[in-house]
């Protein structure tokens, strides 16, 4: 691999890294301060909203904007939000609402600036080194949702609330630093067009909605991107101080298994490529279906090593449901 791809693996971890630790931050501060698991839900939720939102409007902007100047306005815009929730932050009683604002314009920009990553990939490798590429970055995505989900909840234990905003501001600022970098060392083959062609957004809702097939799996994916965001914040944290009975750092440690799992399951669905290609509705079915089981028995279980083994489970049976499910797309 040559050293533009490094320099992408660097600038990609620094802004996954914040995300994960924001979210834990965000999560154990509001709950921590007011002992409510709706306030704590709010704040994942309007993550989710504003994702769902960019997800419409990224291809627009991009012919507006280009892609250099959009990346780095989301990502700068993105940086002096999350200083300005810092500074609300002490005083959330009072203004939950702005910060809920703010929260929003923030997962806005992070939203927006995720797609133009992933489409960097191709410009800083070969054609032929790109499914080596791709490996390379799922690796490092899962290894960092396990080592953020691992120390994020140790770290607002121990160093508090102050530093830990710190660290995440100083990730956002060395990414973007790291996307600079890269700029100078690749071509970047702008496509900006000052009229916006809302045929861009209009044609692919069409395409959506004349496939039925589309139409479930995109629904499936809206409630369980809902479901996800309370289930891995909010939900998850009061299970943990609730039913285990165990701290903040606890919260962390069942998040990071699920990615465990998630790793394990990844190895062996190459082992299973062939049933699940040739099996794609059947795939989905099982992996759903036992997925919905280990969540059930999740759900009433009260001993802390039982839980960490049965979010470990989930990560296999819900890549198979995944991966059949990516390729039943591609094939509608």
């Amino acid at each position: 691999m040559n050293k533009p791809f490094y320099i992408y693996i660097i600038g990609r971890s620094m802004p996954a890294m914040s995300g994960v630790l924001l979210t834990i931050f965000i999560t154990l501060y509001v709950y921590e301060e007011t002992g409510s698991i709706l306030y704590a839900t709010m704040f994942p939720f309007t993550q989710t909203i504003a994702g769902l939102i960019t997800g419409f409007t990224t291809a627009l902007l991009l012919q507006r904007i280009g892609f250099r100047k959009l990346f780095v306005l989301t990502s700068s815009v993105n940086i002096v939000l999350l200083v300005l929730f810092a500074r609300v932050l002490p005083f959330m009683a009072e203004h939950i609402i702005i910060l809920l604002a703010i929260l929003f314009g923030m997962s806005l920009m992070g939203g927006g600036r995720a797609p133009l990553i992933s489409s960097l990939l191709p410009r800083v490798i070969e054609k032929e080194k790109l499914v080596k590429g791709n490996s390379i970055v799922s690796i490092v995505n899962q290894s960092i949702q396990i080592f953020g989900y691992t120390i994020g909840g140790v770290l607002f234990l121990y160093i508090g609330a102050v530093p830990v905003l710190i660290v995440i501001i100083g990730l956002l600022v060395m990414g973007l630093l790291c996307f600079l970098a890269l700029f100078r060392r690749i071509e970047l083959r702008e496509q900006k067009r000052q009229d916006m062609k809302w045929s861009v957004l209009v044609d692919g809702w069409k395409l959506l909605w004349s496939n039925r097939s589309l139409r479930i799996i995109t629904t499936m994916d809206l409630l369980e991107g809902i479901a996800g965001a309370t289930w891995m914040g909010a939900i998850t944290l009061a299970y943990v101080t609730e039913i285990l009975q165990k701290g903040p750092d606890w919260y962390g440690y069942i998040n990071a298994s699920y990615y465990v799992g998630t790793i394990i399951g990844g190895l062996c669905i190459i082992g299973m490529s062939k049933f699940i290609q040739a099996n794609l509705i059947k795939s989905m079915m099982i992996g759903s279906f036992l997925f919905g089981v280990f969540s059930f028995i999740y759900a009433f279980n009260t001993i802390p090593l039982v839980a960490l083994l049965l979010c470990v489970g989930m990560g296999p049976v819900y890549q198979m449901r995944d991966v059949a499910q990516q390729q039943l797309c591609k094939t509608v």
